[in-house]
Order: C-alpha cells, then sequence, then structure tokens
C-alpha cells in the first residue's frame, strides 16, 4: 500500500520524525520505503494485513499523517525485503525552486468512479478533436510503455523534472479555464504537478485521486465496466507491475 501527504515540516523535525516512524513501523512488521522532506512525506511499503488497524494507529498518532489516506494495491505479494525511512530534499523531486508555486493550490480530487465517468464522456473521441480535454499521463516513459489510459498524451520523459518541462510546452495553447486532466501511479506526482499548472493560472486541473491503483480496484469492483486503462499499473519495486487489464502493450 501507498500513502503520502504533502505537509510542511521544520527541517529540524525530519531526522526525529525518520527515527519515529522507523521504530513505530518496525514494531508492526512494516517494510517498504518512506520518505520525510520539509514538504511531506511520502511511503510505499507492505503491511501484514492483521496490522492494518496497527498500522492505521501509528499514522494516526503522528500529527503529520493523522487521517492519511491509504491507498491499497490491487495485488498482494511482499514487495519489499526491508524498511527504510529516510530524509530527503524533496518527496517529489522536481528541479524547482520551491517559491515557484505553492502546493496548497490542490488540483480537483476525482474518485475513480467519477473519473471513469468523466473520461467516458471523451474517451472515443479522436485525439486531434479540437473538443477534447487534454488528458496527461505525468509518468516517465517507461510506466507508460506497459499500461495507460486511452487516449492520454504519454511524455517520453525518464523523470519527474523533464515531465514538468513537457507538461508547460503541451498546455501552453490550452485555454486557463479549460479542464486539464492528470494521473499517475498512486496520486502523487498529480498532487504535485497539479498544484504547479494551478500556480501558473491553469484553474481546472482534474487529477485521479489514488492513481491507477485506486482505478484498478474500482474496476475489478465492477466488472460490467469496459477499463478505460489497458494494460499494466507499473511499480516501484521487485514486483515491476499489477495487471489492471489482461491486454499486452
Amino acid at each position: 500500500l501507498s500513502f503520502y501527504r504533502f505537509t510542511p515540516i521544520a527541517q529540524e523535525d525530519l531526522e526525529p520524525l525518520r527515527q519515529r516512524l522507523t521504530h513505530a513501523l518496525s514494531e508492526i512488521g512494516v517494510l517498504g520505503r518512506i520518505y520525510v522532506a520539509t514538504e511531506g512525506v511520502n511511503a510505499q511499503v507492505t503491511c501484514p494485513s492483521h496490522q492494518l488497524d496497527a498500522l492505521r494507529q501509528v499514522c494516526d498518532s503522528f500529527p503529520e499523517l493523522n487521517g492519511v489516506t491509504f491507498n491499497l494495491s490491487t495485488e498482494h505479494r511482499r514487495a519489499f525485503r526491508r524498511l527504510a525511512v529516510r530524509v530527503k530534499l524533496k518527496i517529489v523531486s522536481d528541479g524547482m525552486p520551491a517559491d515557484t508555486y505553492d502546493l496548497t493550490r490542490e488540483p480537483t480530487y476525482l474518485d475513480a468512479e467519477t473519473w471513469h465517468h468523466e473520461l467516458s464522456a471523451f474517451a472515443d473521441r479522436p485525439t486531434d478533436d479540437a473538443t477534447r480535454p487534454v488528458l496527461l499521463d505525468t509518468r516517465n516513459h517507461y510506466e507508460s510503455e506497459i499500461g495507460y489510459f486511452q487516449g492520454a498524451e504519454r511524455p517520453d520523459v525518464d523523470t519527474f523534472r523533464d515531465f514538468l518541462q513537457e507538461m508547460t510546452q503541451r498546455v501552453a495553447s490550452v485555454p486557463k479555464d479549460a479542464p486539464v486532466y492528470m494521473y499517475c501511479t498512486g496520486g502523487i506526482r498529480c498532487s504535485k504537478a497539479g498544484a504547479i499548472l494551478r500556480s501558473q493560472g491553469w484553474e481546472d486541473v482534474r487529477m485521479l485521486k489514488g492513481g491507477i491503483t485506486a482505478y484498478g480496484n474500482y474496476v475489478r469492483q465492477h466488472p460490467e465496466l469496459r477499463s478505460l486503462f489497458i494494460g499494466k499499473n507499473f511499480t516501484f519495486d521487485k514486483r515491476l507491475g499489477e495487471a489492471i487489464t489482461e491486454d499486452t502493450i
């Protein structure tokens, strides 16, 4: 499972937070990697199923994580061998000065059901249709090569920094009151990209809450629906991906 939160944390509090998280999570058998930075916390972990309630209690005991949303994987294989909690400059590296954007200018979060409904309205329109909203895949090229939402613009980039530069170019001709949709694996990159885009003047930025992982869970619970995502959701662990559909890209 994964969870994240953008929230200000004082520099002097990062190392104590790292130590306390390491101790508390080790006690309940959590494995994975967690980054802490002055902009927040980002975690991808494996937790024993019988300890999920304990994990919730641990997170709620930290002001930085109280009430944080858990994004459960569609597969339940062990993905990590150990726990590593690290202090980072940023939880999502962007190559931009922090004072050039405002992380509180969050995009609109669409749950999987709303996302499916809104995308269905234009999914079958030709990509050159001027009435079709922009749909951006904020991930790296090797992620979108094994799975993506139909009709998405998939920049050929290797890093999130590169994507942000590409994003600016791709939306340059989009009216600033027009909707811009974006998605990623679990939501964190869209949260930051959406805030950056809104800081640059685009007001109607919509993202898939919980990312492809949440959408995969949704379509599994509703087999009568045609999945708008085809292929696999790339994961940054030893699984390297989880199937959303059986399509081979």
